[in-house]
């Protein structure tokens, strides 16, 4: 008898043993392994549409207008010849050139600025900016009756108009060649001075000329550079 019950209960633990583990086997069998980890894969941004047939003959256009090549370099070293044709694509601009001559005034320590990575990035840029006009391709004859235009940077620009009719930007650029390039969204007037957006002027001081900078600062005027 103490035999039998010996038996049966070693019977009942292997019976026991054998339930635990099928158990363990079908819970096992419903947990999923963890997967290995797979990192995203990287999409690169579409690229930028192609220029307008409208932006690339504006752009040709001021290539080819000899008094104005240095604008045209300074619109491709700044990429805001890419800017340019963007508006022109989807919208009207107004574009204030200034000619070579307006280039050549420039100071020599702004001339070597603008030639440097920063001057580029933090001068130039802006300074290109600036000679956008946004919002509508104006003749020289709506110009006379308009007093301040936004540029492309959301500065304004402010326009005077002399007795004689000359149009002033900024007060110091005159429009020399109205209506010089007159296209699809687009109307270039050439001007005989670089314009500078005050928001600009102490960068320029401090990029260019090395003037540490300062809560004491004096602000000049566009015409000192």
């Amino acid at each position: 008898m103490a035999q039998s019950r010996l038996v049966r209960s070693v019977l009942l633990t292997m019976a026991a043993a054998a339930v635990f583990i099928a158990l363990a086997g079908i819970v096992g069998a419903q947990t999923p392994a963890p997967a290995s980890y797979v990192p995203p894969v990287y999409t690169p941004p579409p690229p930028p549409p192609p220029p307008s047939p409208a932006a690339l003959e504006l752009l040709a256009r001021i290539q080819g207008l000899g008094d104005l090549s240095m604008f045209s370099n300074a619109l491709m070293a700044s990429r805001i010849n890419l800017t340019l044709s963007g508006i022109v694509g989807g919208g009207r601009v107004t574009v204030f050139a200034p000619n070579n001559g307006a280039f050549a005034m420039l100071s020599p320590e702004v001339k070597q600025c603008l030639d440097t990575q920063s001057g580029k990035i933090d001068v130039l840029t802006q300074i290109m900016l600036f000679h956008l006009a946004v919002g509508g391709n104006y003749t020289a004859a709506e110009l006379k009756t308009i007093s301040r235009l936004t540029a492309a940077s959301g500065m304004p620009i402010d326009l005077m108009t002399l007795g004689d009719g000359t149009i002033m930007v900024e007060g110091t650029a005159r429009v020399v060649v109205p209506d010089a390039i007159t296209g699809v969204n687009a109307t270039v007037h050439i001007i005989n001075d670089i314009i500078f957006p005050e928001s600009i002027l102490s960068t320029v001081m401090i990029e260019c000329y090395n003037v540490p900078p300062s809560a004491s600062l004096p602000v000049p005027s566009a015409g000192f550079f």
